[in-house]
């Protein structure tokens, strides 16, 4: 007998939607069916995309272990359904098949090495092969090598002897009869690891086709360089088209044909990178394990086909500049501002794979006030998110992993801890978010857990990570009200104060063009710099591009109400034009202006010009000239 109860989520009357629980068959390899219902009729159904990948529907393992394992009503049941068809609908990211292309150049210090290598592999790959050093008739040994690589190509320029003028010789062999060292062949190749450049060749020569200098400039573009072990050579740094032969498997996945999800995308516009000036938040490209993060003239950008997913640039990000399009920072917050369980005092997470076992092994268990939370790559997630499920209302957090995972230092146990201490400031516990592996949950399930009511309190998404995650802390503070406190340390290095020092700050307002998330801000009524901490990621953007070095910072995340509000960092008189009254600048930094124009062209320089604004002092100039 079939125990298997299918969840459905099915078309209702007009807009409406039913929620219903019916036998259905389940067994990997075979289509998902259902025979009480037609697919036509199915929205959204409870079960694992890796046994039923053709399904013309969403499955949901979210929704089939809060049905099976959870102790929901039917309406929570109708909601949790809800809400998965809005995620998985939702869900957006570009998805398409590379051809392949197996063009690679390698480049080998010597002959035997090259040749080894070319024996097997080149019956698998498109080799275009370089000697560095050494020279053989039927490879191309490279001088000058210039290595320039896009995200892309290689372009690789080099410089190849080239001592006979073809276009000149009439292979009369004089040349290889005069040539003391033998080092010129029947085929015009001439060894020049022999050749003493004695010129004797030349001489002999009768057509003067021989230029033992000449050269020849070459190039040549390929999707991958590939550098063999033994070979020492400068090569750009960040590049993702260089590969060394202990870096092969990779290779080979970057040239086949398979398919790309960009999932893991970059907004510039509000990454603190500062790409104009090579300065900023480099946290994203520190981390990530495969050089799928590079920082280029144009800011951030993500090779999609060395990404593995892995999270660790996503969780590392403190704008959110770098988002998980599987299930992004605003579809996590609207998925949890629409779903309301308020009994749920646990959430698990983890991705299919650990939810779809914990299933398996588990499936006439019931767990109270506990949601699985399916999320296809843990890792990905911040404080920010861990915080929403707090301010949702769970007071306890699994986070399902694997042993290795769970090392100290991963970026994924540093969000944990990160969580951790700020709800024990904020009068909670160090253990509210647990890293655990699938085969400890059932034991950690049954352990007792805070059961306070709490508010539902979920934080809309206000444009960027830090913005929404300072307004959640700002929410928390005030509904815990706590001792004030101040955090700090290495996971505490993203947040912190910026500093001004009011008798340098000419108002010059640089630093607001590198603040992309509006941490720095002006008041342009009473020409004032404005300081939000709590939306500051401590990139440094800002003190560096100071002109005046007026600014500082000073690392740590305060717990304290102040902390979350805008304060004033200086502000400057303003100074108004002496004919027309208009305000065009400050008077500090016009101040600034008039000692450097009178160090730099004493002669020449009229103080009185700069009291008017840009209008009036072109007429001024042009009434001068008049006179």
């Amino acid at each position: 007998m079939n125990k298997y109860q299918a969840h459905l989520l099915c078309y209702g009357k007009g807009a409406s939607t039913t929620f219903s629980t019916a036998p259905a068959s389940l067994r990997p390899g075979t289509a998902f069916s259902c025979p009480d219902y037609s697919d036509q009729d199915i929205l959204i159904a409870g079960g694992f995309p890796a046994i039923h990948p053709d399904s013309s529907f969403p499955l949901s393992p979210t929704l089939q272990l809060n049905s099976d394992l959870g102790n929901f009503s039917a309406a929570a049941l109708h909601q949790i359904a809800s809400v998965e068809l809005s995620r998985h609908t939702g869900t957006r990211f570009r998805s398409y098949s590379l051809a392949p292309d197996a063009r690679v150049v390698v480049l080998a210090d010597n002959q035997d090495k090259l040749y080894s290598f070319i024996d097997t592999y080149g019956s698998l790959l498109d080799l275009q092969p370089l000697l560095l050093k050494d020279y053989h008739p039927e490879l191309t040994t490279a001088h000058k090598l210039e290595i320039d690589c896009s995200e892309k190509e290689c372009l690789i320029g080099f410089q190849v002897k080239a001592p006979i003028l073809t276009e000149r010789c009439t292979y009369c062999g004089a040349c290889g009869t005069a040539c003391p060292e033998d080092c010129l062949s029947e085929q015009l190749f001439l060894d020049f690891s022999r050749c003493t450049l004695c010129k004797e060749c030349v001489a002999a020569c009768p057509n003067d086709a021989l230029d033992l200098h000449g050269i020849e400039q070459r190039k040549i573009s390929s999707p991958a360089l590939l550098v063999l072990d033994n070979v020492a050579i400068d090569l750009p740094q960040g590049s993702t088209r260089i590969y060394r032969e202990s870096e092969l498997p990779l290779l080979f996945t970057s040239i086949g044909e398979y398919l790309v999800d960009e999932v893991v995308s970059c907004n510039n516009s509000i990454c603190q990178y500062l790409a104009p000036h090579k300065t900023g938040c480099t946290r994203c490209a520190e981390v990530c394990p495969e050089q799928a993060v590079t920082l280029t003239g144009d800011g951030v950008q993500i090779d999609q086909q060395r990404c593995t997913e892995c999270g660790n640039c996503i969780a590392t990000c403190p704008t959110g500049a770098l988002q998980y399009l599987r299930f992004s920072d605003q579809q996590f917050l609207e998925y949890w501002a629409e779903l309301d369980v308020s009994d749920t005092k646990t959430v698990v997470i983890g991705n299919e794979a650990q939810l779809h076992r914990f299933w398996w092994k588990n499936g006439t268990e019931r767990f109270a006030s506990t949601f699985f939370l399916e999320y296809p790559n843990p890792e990905a997630l911040t404080s920010m998110h861990l915080l929403t499920l707090y301010g949702a209302g769970a007071r306890r957090i699994l986070l399902l992993t694997t042993e290795a995972q769970k090392e100290e230092g991963s970026t994924f146990t540093e969000q944990a801890s990160q969580t951790n201490q700020i709800l024990a400031s904020l009068g909670g516990d160090l253990s509210v978010v647990q890293v655990t592996e699938p085969e400890k949950l059932s034991a950690i399930l049954v352990q007792p857990v805070n059961t306070q009511s709490v508010r539902h309190r979920v934080i809309k998404d206000q444009g960027n990570r830090r913005a929404t995650l300072a307004l959640l802390l700002a929410t928390l503070l005030e509904d815990q009200s706590p001792s004030p406190s101040t955090l700090i340390g290495e996971a505490f290095n993203t947040f912190g104060t910026i500093l001004c020092d009011k008798d340098n700050c000419t108002q010059c307002l640089a630093c607001l063009s590198c603040c992309s998330i509006e941490a720095l801000q002006a008041n342009e009524e009473h020409f004032a710099l404005i300081s939000n901490a709590s939306h500051c990621v401590q990139c440094g953007s800002c003190i560096s591009i100071c002109p005046e070095n007026a600014l500082s910072s000073k690392h740590g995340l305060e717990l304290n109400s102040d902390f979350f509000q805008a304060h004033e960092l200086s502000r400057a008189e303003p100074a108004r034009c002496a004919d027309c009254g208009k305000i065009f600048g400050t008077r500090k930094s016009l101040d600034r202006v008039r000692l450097l124009l009178a160090e730099k062209s004493p002669q020449n320089f009229d103080p009185e010009l700069l009291a008017y604004c840009d209008t009036c002092r072109v007429v001024r100039l042009f009434e001068g000239q008049q006179s």
